[in-house]
């Protein structure tokens, strides 16, 4: 569950830091208005993503990668990249100077990700076989 619905929300505050880094300037309740839409604006254009992230995931998991591994959290930071392009790409028609900008937030999503479900994920134990006694 954390591999679907972290992601967007995790993403929607690195964009929300980000833009609230740029207009430090805000009110309080100016900021606590645009915490909420970011984090509205990682639901509503990150699940779709979130969705693949985890049916990737999990195939991996399911292909032996520990949850609790160095690779399982590459995986979760390149997943991050290649979720944070298409959402630049699907959702912003300056593409060349915000893919970056979509990919960095997505990387950090995933590694943010990625450690939490390594230190929160249990590795599955491997299935103890018939013995073969009677």
């Amino acid at each position: 569950m954390i591999e679907l619905f972290a992601p967007p929300a995790v993403g929607g505050a690195i964009a929300f830091t980000m833009l609230f880094a740029k207009e430090a300037s805000l009110s309080f309740e100016s900021a606590v208005l645009l915490a909420a839409l970011s984090i509205l604006y990682g639901y509503a254009f990150a699940f779709l993503p979130s969705c693949v992230y985890v049916l990737l995931m999990e195939w991996a998991f399911s292909s032996g990668l520990r949850k609790r591994s160095a690779g399982a959290v590459l995986l979760s930071v390149f997943l991050g990249a290649i979720s944070g392009a298409v959402i630049g790409y699907c959702f912003e028609s300056r593409l060349a100077r915000q893919a970056g900008i979509y990919s960095a937030i997505g990387a950090a999503t995933g590694l943010v990700v990625g450690v939490v479900v390594a230190f929160a994920g249990e590795d599955k134990k491997p299935s103890v076989g018939h013995s073969g006694t009677q």
